[in-house]
């Protein structure tokens, strides 16, 4: 089986698994990586139509990628925005590797996908409004190999 065939069903299987568990999420959106690599210039932008200001949220960063990458993690400027600017930016660390180099998360051969929290807890939107996220990569390749797919989740938090 070609290993572009291989990867593409994998990857159908991962997002069919996801998609068939608990309720559907406010918005999840997976945007692939170009073969030739993530450039350092190349921004993701994932923007939330945000309906309530009663409920939180928990956003969760999703990166599926190959043996090709040559680190054992990625490093993120994160950013969400509104219409009124910026309302929140950092850098975040994304551990893909145990300290022997092995691979963590889940995937089948050399295809791994793994899933962090946005943050420590859930979120309140304070607008009804679109929130702009966006997710750069911080490495010091201009050119990251490897990663395959980077996406962003955002569930609701259910309030007992």
């Amino acid at each position: 089986m070609p290993k572009s065939l291989k990867n593409s069903l994998t990857l159908l299987l991962v997002v069919l698994f996801l998609a068939g568990c608990g309720e559907k999420p406010l918005f999840d959106e997976i945007k692939p990586i170009a073969k030739s690599g993530w450039h350092q210039d190349s921004i993701l932008t994932f923007v939330v139509d945000v309906k309530s200001t009663e409920l939180q949220y928990l956003p969760s960063i999703k990166v599926r990628h190959n043996a090709n990458y040559n680190y054992a993690n990625l490093y993120l400027f994160r950013t969400i925005t509104t219409d009124e600017g910026l309302e929140f930016s950092d850098t975040v660390d994304l551990t893909l590797a145990n300290d022997v180099g092995k691979w963590l998360g889940s995937g089948i051969g050399e295809v791994k996908v793994m899933e962090w929290g946005y943050g420590r807890g859930g979120l309140r939107f304070t607008k009804d409004e679109e929130y702009t996220f966006t997710l750069q990569h911080g490495m010091r390749d201009t050119v990251l190999v490897g990663i395959m797919d980077v996406g962003l989740k955002v569930v609701e938090i259910k309030q007992d």
